[in-house]
């Protein structure tokens, strides 16, 4: 296992607990189901409980190799892949039920979150995206989050503070023409679930 793969297992998989469970809550029985940027594979393997098929993909190649490893040892209903979101040309229209992205778009350069979640929405009849509220709340959990992105690294706390100051996910999901059919705020408010559709 990788240093990158053993820290998020250790310190980032438990602290997100409660938001996957609460995700693969809106994911109905036997759904087919597309996750973006899969990391450990620890969402694709909680939503493989329920779904019926289940493609994470990452990326990061140490990322998709350290979630292929976990699928082959945990689940025979899901599959790992390393793949650029913005271009899933593997993946017909409509193929999947679902397509699901979690806490990556504001690590994303700027000019790329549009067209990854234009791409998703192509994949699938729906979209689940969980990223952070804008602006977070003035909470103690909210200026944790603040002090945890910026510990990430320059360029990482960079794109979480262009996230923040161009309107969060409200203001992507209309640039990608998406409409949200429901919201589910978790994590005392910090983070935000839309199920989406295209307009």
């Amino acid at each position: 296992m990788s240093v990158q793969c053993r820290f998020y297992r250790i310190f980032i998989d438990p602290m997100l607990k409660s938001l996957r469970k609460r995700i693969a809550e809106l994911v109905p029985e036997g759904a087919s189901v597309l996750e973006a940027a899969c990391g450990t594979g620890e969402q694709s393997l909680i939503l493989a409980g329920k779904a019926g098929q289940v493609l994470g993909f990452d990326y990061n190649g140490t990322m998709a190799e350290c979630a292929r490893q976990r699928g082959l040892r945990s689940s025979e209903n899901v599959s790992f892949l390393e793949a650029d979101a913005r271009n899933l040309s593997f993946v017909t229209d409509g193929e999947y039920d679902y397509a699901t992205i979690t806490l990556a778009l504001h690590e994303m350069n700027e000019d790329a979150r549009v067209p990854v979640l234009k791409e998703l929405s192509r994949t699938a009849r729906y979209l689940l995206v969980a990223d952070y509220s804008t602006p977070l709340p003035l909470t103690v959990g909210g200026r944790f989050t603040w002090l945890i992105e910026r510990l990430a690294g320059r360029e990482h706390y960079a794109g979480f503070c262009s996230y923040q100051s161009s309107g969060g996910l409200d203001a992507l999901l209309g640039d990608a023409g998406l409409k949200i059919v429901e919201e589910h705020p978790v994590l005392g408010g910090i983070v935000r679930i839309l199920l989406c559709r295209p307009e």
